[in-house]
């Protein structure tokens, strides 16, 4: 019982958001199916890839990311003609279209999600120190995970995995991303006492590293933002 009622909260949450938001009747209904299909896989899907973050927690940061930077979303059909060029060619590529006032996209579940992901995590995360490796480090990372926050819906039916290689925008960043969320996750729940684990966790970070400072930052850039909810703060 109390979880139709969390269930219908986060539905009326959304509704309000939406409320506020430049958004056709059509993007609403497919964002509460994405809600729906959400609701009925996450918990087996929170159990398969044995992670904290809870349905609910996931489903917030959904509304919230919709909240801060969703201002209009725009579903059109796969038909429909599109006169401005680079939106033309965003959407025979991608199947959406970003930019700084709106998300424009086909009446795809998972693309939608993907476009609204891609819209929050498009900042420059990578300290400048970095130099010239800073910004497309800050998109692999970042591409990586949008990639990771649709995984229940682009992959994950409730009972099995499907991974189809076309629908993911970048196999390179999603494979980094992923390795870098286990190595971490190893890096702190390895006793400090056990060195000998600890040194070779911390060898296999130095492989992905690019610059000596950069994963003290990355790690302490990730428990922040809850990337690794497992990890201690």
């Amino acid at each position: 019982m109390l979880e139709k009622f969390i269930k219908k909260d986060r539905n009326e949450i959304l509704e309000n958001v939406l409320a506020q938001k430049d958004v056709d009747e059509r993007t609403k209904n497919l964002l509460q199916g994405i809600l729906y299909k959400i609701d009925v896989s996450y918990k087996d899907y929170q159990n398969a890839k044995v992670i904290q973050r809870n349905k609910k927690e996931y489903v917030d940061e959904i509304n919230k990311n919709i909240k801060r930077k969703c201002n209009k979303i725009v579903t059109v059909s796969f038909n429909e003609k599109i006169e401005e060029e680079k939106i033309k060619k965003s959407l025979e590529k991608n199947k959406f279209y970003i930019d700084e006032n709106q998300i424009i996209t086909y009446p795809i579940e998972e693309k939608i999600l993907y476009a609204i992901e891609k819209s929050i995590n498009n900042n420059k995360i990578v300290n400048r120190k970095y130099e010239i490796i800073s910004e497309p480090l800050s998109k692999l990372i970042m591409t990586g995970k949008s990639l990771d926050r649709v995984e229940v819906l682009r992959d994950f039916n409730g009972w099995s995995w499907t991974t189809i290689k076309t629908e993911i925008e970048s196999i390179s960043s999603n494979l980094v991303y992923q390795i870098l969320q286990i190595l971490l996750l190893f890096r702190f729940h390895i006793s400090t006492q056990n060195k000998n684990s600890r040194k070779l966790i911390n060898n296999c970070l130095a492989v992905f590293s690019p610059h000596p400072a950069f994963f003290k930052d990355f790690v302490c850039f990730n428990c922040s933002k809850s990337f690794i909810p497992q990890c201690n703060r």
